[in-house]
C-alpha cells in the first residue's frame, strides 16, 4: 500500500523527532539552570540573612547584659539604703543616697528593636533552602527568649514608673531640703517596697533569660559554623552593612 503524499515521511518524522527533543533538553535544561541559579542565590541570601540575625542577636545580649548588670546595682543600693532607714540613714554617704534617688528617677532605657525577627518571619521560605532545621528551631526560640525578657522588663519599668509618678505628685525634688528627705519620701512612697520585691524576682528571671539567649545564640554559631571573628571580618567588609540595611527597610517600609 502506498503511503499517501500528504503524509510526511520517515525522514521528517525523524528530524521532527530531533528537532523536538533537542527543544525539550533546551527548555529543560535552561529552566534548570534558572532554578538552580535562583536556588543558589537564596541559599547565598539564607547565609548572608543567618548571619546578621545571630549578629543582631548578639548586640542584644550585649544590651540585656547591661540592664542586667544596672538592675542588679540599683537593687544593691535600694536595699542596703531600705535596711538602714530610718535609724541609721545618717551613716550612708550622700552620694549612696543620690545613687538611690537617680536609680529610682532614671531607670535603665530599654528600646526593643524586633526588625531582624520580622525580616526572619518574613523569609521562612529563603531560610529553608539551607536544609537545617536545628538551627532555624535554634534562631527562633532565640527571638521567643528575647521576646520574653523584654516583655518582663516593660512589666517592671511599668511598676518603676507608676510608684514614681505617686512619689512625684506629692511635691517635686527641687522642693525638698535634702538628699535625704526625698529618700524617706520615695520609701514612704505607696507601692514602693512591693517594687523592691518585683525588682529583686524580676532581676532573676532576666538575669536567666539574658544566660539562655547567650547560650541559644551560640548553638546558632556552632550549628552555622560562623565564629565571632567571622562576624568581626563580614561586617567590616564595604558595603556589607548597607546592603544588609537596605534588606531591613526595605521589610520596615512594606511593614508600615
Amino acid at each position: 500500500m502506498k503511503r499517501p503524499k500528504f503524509l510526511p515521511g520517515a525522514a521528517w518524522w525523524s528530524n521532527m523527532s530531533g528537532n523536538f527533543v533537542g527543544a525539550l533538553l533546551g527548555i529543560a535544561v535552561t529552566f534548570g539552570t534558572s532554578a538552580w541559579i535562583e536556588y543558589g542565590a537564596k541559599q547565598e541570601l539564607a547565609r548572608k540573612m543567618m548571619a546578621i540575625t545571630i549578629d543582631h542577636i548578639d548586640t542584644h545580649i550585649d544590651e540585656m547584659e547591661m540592664i542586667c548588670e544596672q538592675l542588679s546595682t540599683c537593687d544593691s543600693i535600694f536595699t542596703m539604703v531600705v535596711e538602714r532607714y530610718p535609724q541609721h540613714i545618717d551613716r550612708i554617704s550622700t552620694d549612696t543616697l543620690n545613687m538611690f534617688v537617680s536609680c529610682m528617677a532614671t531607670f535603665p532605657l530599654c528600646i526593643e528593636d524586633d526588625s531582624a525577627e520580622r525580616v526572619f518571619n518574613q523569609n521562612i521560605e529563603v531560610w529553608k533552602t539551607l536544609d537545617n532545621l536545628r538551627l532555624y528551631n535554634n534562631i527562633t526560640n532565640c527571638f521567643s527568649i528575647q521576646r520574653k525578657f523584654y516583655k518582663l522588663y516593660e512589666e517592671l519599668s511599668g511598676t518603676r514608673n507608676r510608684v514614681f509618678e505617686k512619689f512625684m505628685e506629692k511635691k517635686h525634688l527641687d522642693d525638698y531640703d535634702d538628699v535625704p528627705q526625698i529618700v524617706a519620701a520615695i520609701i514612704g512612697t505607696p507601692g514602693f517596697r512591693k517594687f523592691l520585691i518585683d525588682l529583686k524576682y524580676t532581676f532573676l528571671q532576666l538575669d536567666m533569660f539574658t544566660q539562655a539567649l547567650d547560650s541559644g545564640n551560640e548553638n546558632a554559631k556552632l550549628r552555622a559554623g560562623i565564629t565571632d571573628d567571622d562576624l568581626d571580618r563580614l561586617f567590616r567588609r564595604n558595603g556589607y552593612e548597607d546592603e544588609f540595611s537596605t534588606v531591613f527597610e526595605y521589610h520596615k517600609q512594606v511593614d508600615l
